[in-house]
């Protein structure tokens, strides 16, 4: 079981990391959006706009995952 699942990763933690980070730019976008977290959306004005953050954390993974993605070998 480890194996299928290791491979949905491509047997890379980094790839993991970047799809972490992508979910948690999702999910924090949607309660954002809808209002579940009133007390981090001030924290977020204060510093910058909840969307950016968000939408930062969702390409940052996509682009860490490209990144891996293009030094893995082929097959």
């Amino acid at each position: 079981m480890f194996e299928k699942i290791s491979g949905w990763f491509r047997d890379s933690l980094t790839i993991l990391w970047a799809r972490i980070l992508v979910l948690v730019g999702v999910v924090s976008q949607a309660l954002l959006s809808i209002g579940l977290l009133p007390e981090v959306q001030t924290v977020f004005q204060i510093l910058f706009t909840p969307q950016t953050a968000a939408l930062s954390i969702a390409t940052i993974g996509i682009v860490t995952e490209l990144a891996r993605r293009r030094t893995l070998p082929r097959g």
